[in-house]
């Protein structure tokens, strides 16, 4: 049986006999869904990316992020893609029966970044929450038809 923790998949044997491995599997599933005083605040967007013929794309779900709060570097091959994802506040006098939305806090994800790929001619726009980045491809890593004479 397989089931994911922070993205990644974990296996987990239908076999387990002791107590003590059982107790540590539900202190990892107790701290998963732990909202206490110190949540991690640190996770990534969900992502997909597309190769085209000419291009790559990043599609990254961030919602709730402002362009302001957003940011993104390139260095040394790598795309790091970072923001801040502020908190939904109740207010005074109420108290959460069900939490259902996104925590609050840094949303952080780097991806390595083809050769192929022209570093000085990469986009990005956000809207209505979804990040598309553009990463063209070097004119001379893509296709062309050569022409028989």
């Amino acid at each position: 049986m397989y089931f994911r923790i922070h993205g990644y998949p974990v296996a987990m044997h239908a076999n387990i006999a002791s107590a003590k491995t059982n107790d540590g599997i539900n202190e990892i599933i107790e701290n998963l869904f732990n909202e206490g005083e110190n949540p991690s605040t640190k996770f990534g967007p969900d992502v997909n990316i597309v190769e085209l013929k000419n291009k790559f794309e990043i599609v990254a779900e961030l919602p709730g992020v402002k362009k302001e709060d957003l940011a993104l570097k390139m260095e040394n091959g790598e795309l790091s893609l970072s923001a801040e994802r502020k908190s939904y506040d109740v207010g005074e006098n109420s108290r959460v029966v069900r939490r259902e939305l996104r925590r609050a806090g840094t949303v952080a994800r780097t991806f390595r970044i083809p050769s192929e790929v022209d570093p000085s001619e990469i986009s990005a726009q956000l809207t209505d929450g979804i990040l598309r980045i553009e990463l063209p491809k070097k004119k001379a890593a893509q296709p062309m038809e050569i022409r028989v004479k």
